[in-house]
């Protein structure tokens, strides 16, 4: 099994001010901005990675779609995926023994655990057979605990960057680096409704009234259906971008002090990018 990003998030989870003020960086310099935002990307990427130093799986914060591919079907009737959590699966693609690409029903499979990132064929259904080839199967999908959205007051009407949502879908939002729309609030489950491609409204119960967007807010919005996870590895970037920025050089050097490698540097990265 190998992976690739097929379409990277949209943004990152941490606004460029909450991130300063983190560091203790003054807001009003700017001549920084470009490091911490380099530094809190790395963050992000390192943090992702470790989450899956016990397991198959690596967590991911925000929206991104990958692409999977497979030498062939498992023998066995599940797929683990190793980024999650999934959000929907887009499609699986195969090269059939006669060398043409089919798309697989998805009468013949459903994602039966998204924390898992697990599919499951369905009752009675087999894999296909593939051609004998590197890569012949391919499996398309959406991963990740939040995703970056603006509002529009007056038409009350969200937007997603990075993946779709459906009418009763539920999420909750949060806010990095400025204040909510007008009508939203932290800790308040909202269910999805009108949704069409990647906009929608929101109502406090299932097919209600829509929520009143009286502002578009500022900063970075974002949602998902539990932040609690989302806000832990925000955390985690924040402490480990303000650690970096605070420590410049990966080893310390000091007058009386034995030269020591800083934990958390260069070690970190390196895992980060280990094939």
């Amino acid at each position: 099994m190998s992976i690739r990003i097929y379409s990277p998030p949209y943004g990152e989870p941490v606004h460029l001010a909450e991130m300063k003020a983190q560091c203790s960086a003054d807001v009003d310099v700017t001549e920084n901005d470009q490091l911490i935002a380099s530094q809190a990307t790395a963050a992000r990427d390192v943090v992702e990675t470790r989450t899956g130093s016990n397991s198959k799986r690596n967590r991911v914060m925000l929206a991104t779609t990958f692409d999977v591919y497979l030498d062939s079907f498992p023998c066995a009737w599940y797929i683990e995926l190793p980024r999650v959590p999934v959000n929907y699966i887009e499609s699986i693609t195969y090269v059939d023994t006669a060398g043409e690409t089919q798309t697989l029903s998805t009468s013949v499979y459903t994602l039966a655990d998204a924390g898992r990132g697990r599919i499951e064929l369905k009752y009675m259904q087999v894999w296909p057979s593939t051609r004998y080839q590197p890569n012949a199967v391919t499996i398309r999908f959406n991963g990740g605990e939040a995703v970056l959205f603006t509002a529009v007051a007056g038409t009350d009407l969200c937007t997603v960057y990075g993946r779709t949502f459906a009418d009763g879908d539920r999420l909750q939002v949060l806010n990095s680096g400025g204040s909510l729309p007008g009508g939203l609030a932290v800790g308040t489950t909202y269910f999805v409704r009108d949704a069409s491609g990647s906009t929608f409204k929101v109502s406090l119960t299932a097919g209600g009234s829509a929520i009143d967007i009286t502002s578009a807010g500022d900063g970075l919005h974002f949602a998902g259906l539990d932040m609690t996870m989302f806000q832990t590895m925000r955390q985690a970037v924040k402490g480990l971008t303000s650690y970096w920025y605070k420590n410049r050089e990966a080893v310390m050097v000091a007058p009386g002090i034995a030269k020591a490698e800083l934990p958390m540097y260069i070690e970190s990265l390196i895992a980060a990018a280990r094939a």
